[in-house]
């Protein structure tokens, strides 16, 4: 069994290797360590993109295309390129017949036909298959082999190899032969004759004229591996190149003394810089560096010399194999790639590999989004510099073998070039020095890794942020219904099974029993969605923001009283169901959604996580600038799905207005834990999840807030819940 996985780096905000590299361990565990092929990295030169790609992708049986978020703008976004390696992929798959199978992650939308280039649109019409990434993915990925154990057999290996590839192309376009005459034979003879005399004619009488060196050694990708941080490990084989720079080379300095070098040990170095999300996953918390706004799949920066070292050190320990900082050797032997030009690729527009002042913004940009090298690597060229392992001393003139620089100094290397810098910083021989303790806005780092080859990729650990706990179930995005509620009016749910869960914090902490599932509204209710039922005269007054921001303004009384919302569209619940508002218990339990943390996100407050501390000119509003960045509304409700969904896909759940619940308020709860609907009667209604215009801290899974249930708060909306009746 043979599986190909395609996916884009960047996507799922820079997650997506990493939840990648724990379907490859499961298929690994499951098929064999050999089971699983990934994007080749590069085409070899000369060959043609497509016939290679067909060919590469022909070895699988079954063939998965991750889908998540950002994965439908990124291919907007690479259209224009002709050997775009995602949509080849795809468009090999499709070729040649093999079963595809998009993996759609979370509550992504798959993309239809017409929002997909032309060559992949029939992607719209394969059978897919969804995986939630905030639940435990055992028994979803348990599933998935169910579904590619029955696809398997129907497979059709058109072309096992690029050199079958070829064969096809020959065979579908014969050469036609023609027969050999006496002319022929001589006409053979002679240039049989000539060439080496033409050849020895070149080294005589010119003497200045060489033949063309031989290529340094081609990558192996068959080697590549993921780790266990979602990092692509790019085998680099020994070989031998020469390092520096020829005194002609516009640009050059003078530490670029061009030397032959010789590396004797082939090692695996990162596709692309350390980002913000891997250091994480490592170190346990973002780099004190870290501003949300530029996101987690762009590279660490401000890192000092010792940081990145302590970084290696733990992934080292993580995996049980070793991680280092390149030598110096190692990084320009792995940027050039074969090549001996100022830089790692044909020349062309510098803006199609490399981030640099005239294309960047002033700013780190996602990794992995420029053309790679002849290996597979990319950002090799700018974005930041990178440290290596060196103390930073002149360049050599003769040759050295493995070269690990000077035993003591007062700088460490830093190579490629970054998001600041102009044209002339991004060649492959560009070096420079850094004192090692002091930290650089555009300096971050690549890995290297030694050792036996992986027969699999590490076991991903689960990151730090949500956990879930033991007992905690998982909620399919794939249990999605909809309910009319007025005319051309539905509502989506989503489906919360029954389980057991912590709800509150602190001293008020208790396990929850929930015995009956139940569905709870994917957004709060919008205003257009409250027009359609109340109509606009029971509709509150005040600023329009659109028809499809929660509605606000409501009371308790507006929803379950009499001539309220729900009276006017229970007769539209399906069978067996009522409509209602969710009881505390039903709403944090879908909140958390198998989180133990203070927001369903972490125990942290994340810039953008939910839209509170939005209110201009007040001690509250810490997130104005950053919705102002993003082009959101600031000091108002948002358009819903504006932000991220929780890990079961709910929007808004913490932030933007406060829902109302069944239950009356008690300050401790009491009563019953399974099933509980709060006391009997009381004087206030209990309001969760925070607003616009509260503090961060309103946004926790546990905030609470009470109302008399009359009061029509600016910012007090509600979810609607579909309920079994008794």
């Amino acid at each position: 069994m043979k599986i190909y996985l395609c996916y884009r780096p960047s996507d799922m905000s820079g997650q997506a290797p990493l939840f990648a590299a724990k379907i490859v361990q499961r298929l690994k565990a499951q098929y064999g360590p050999n089971a699983v092929i990934m994007d080749p990295g590069v085409v070899p030169p000369g060959a043609d993109f497509k016939r290679f790609l067909r060919g590469f992708v022909g070895q699988a049986d079954v063939f998965l295309a991750l889908i998540g978020p950002q994965w439908a703008d990124l291919m907007r976004r690479h259209a224009h390129e002709e050997q775009d390696f995602v949509r080849g992929q795809i468009e090999a798959a499709l070729a040649i017949g093999l079963p595809v199978m998009p993996i759609v992650i979370d509550t992504t939308p798959m993309p239809g036909a017409e929002e997909l280039p032309p060559s992949i649109a029939s992607l719209a019409d394969q059978s897919r298959f969804r995986l939630t990434s905030g639940s435990e993915l055992g028994p979803q990925l348990g599933q998935l082999m169910q579904h590619i154990e029955t696809a398997a057999p129907q497979a059709t290996v058109a072309m096992a190899s690029p050199a079958a590839a070829a064969r096809k192309v020959r065979e579908d376009h014969p050469v036609r032969r023609r027969k050999k005459t006496s002319r022929g034979i001589m006409a053979t003879v002679a240039w049989m004759v000539a060439i080496p005399f033409a050849a020895f004619l070149a080294y005589t009488i010119f003497p200045n004229f060489k033949p063309t060196p031989a290529k340094a050694p081609t990558s192996d990708p068959s080697k590549d591996y993921l780790n266990s941080i979602g990092d692509r490990m790019v085998w680099c084989v020994p070989g031998t190149f020469k390092m520096g720079s020829p005194v002609s080379e516009p640009g050059r300095s003078e530490n670029e003394t061009q030397h032959d070098v010789t590396v004797t040990q082939g090692y695996w170095i990162g596709a692309h810089e350390i980002t913000q999300a891997q250091w994480k996953l490592v170190m346990g918390a973002y780099h004190k560096s870290f501003r949300s706004q530029f996101g987690t799949a762009c590279p660490v920066t401000h890192v000092t010399w010792p940081e990145a070292v302590q970084f290696c050190e733990k992934l080292s320990a993580r995996e049980g194999r070793s991680y280092r900082l390149p030598t110096e050797a190692e990084w320009e032997y792995a940027c050039r790639a074969g090549t001996t030009g100022p830089r790692n690729v044909e020349v062309r527009d510098l803006g199609a590999f490399a981030w640099h002042a005239g294309n960047s913004k002033g700013l780190p940009q996602l990794v992995g989004e420029k053309d790679r090298n002849n290996w597979g690597l990319q950002d090799m060229h700018g974005n930041v510099f990178e440290w290596c392992s060196d103390w930073y001393a002149p360049s050599p003139a003769d040759p050295v073998t493995d070269p690990k620089g000077p035993e003591t100094g007062e700088l460490k290397v830093y190579r490629s070039s970054s998001f600041d810098m102009g044209e002339a910083y991004h060649r492959s021989a560009y070096r420079a020095g850094h004192k090692p303790d002091e930290p650089a806005s555009n300096i971050g780092f690549r890995v290297v890794s030694f050792g036996a080859p992986p027969a699999a990729a590490a076991a991903p650990r689960r990151p730090s942020g949500p956990e879930l706990s033991s007992s905690a179930p998982t909620a399919s995005a794939a249990s999605i219904r909809e309910e009319l509620i007025a005319p051309e009016t539905k509502v989506r749910f989503i489906y919360c099974p029954p389980g057991k869960f912590i709800m509150g914090e602190g001293e008020k902490t208790r396990e929850i029993t929930i015995t009956q599932g139940f569905w709870l509204g994917e957004t709060e209710i919008t205003r257009s969605q409250w027009i359609a039922v109340m109509g606009k005269r029971g509709t509150p007054s005040g600023p329009n923001r659109g028809n499809r921001v929660p509605i606000d303004q409501i009371g308790w009384d507006d929803i379950v009283g009499r001539g309220g919302f729900l009276e006017k569209i229970q007769d539209k619940a399906p069978a067996g169901f009522a409509f209602a508002l969710p009881t505390e218990a039903q709403w944090e339990y879908a909140c958390r959604a198998g989180t133990t943390t203070k927001y369903w996100w972490g125990d942290e407050f994340i810039p953008g996580g939910a839209n509170v501390a939005n209110a201009p000119n007040t001690p509250e509003g810490g997130q104005v600038s950053f919705f102002e960045a993003k082009a959101l509304p600031t000091g108002a409700t948002m358009t819903i799905k504006s932000l991220k969904a929780n890990p079961w896909g709910f929007y808004d759940i913490s932030g933007n207005v406060w829902e109302w619940c069944q239950d009356w308020y008690e300050e401790t709860p009491s009563g019953s834990n399974t099933d509980p609907t709060g006391p009997a009667s009381g004087d206030l209604k209990v309001l969760r999840g925070g607003a616009w215009n509260d503090v961060e801290q309103e946004a926790r899974s546990a905030s609470r807030l009470r109302y008399f249930p009359a009061f029509r708060g600016a910012t007090f909306g509600f979810r609607l819940a579909l309920i079994p009746k008794p």
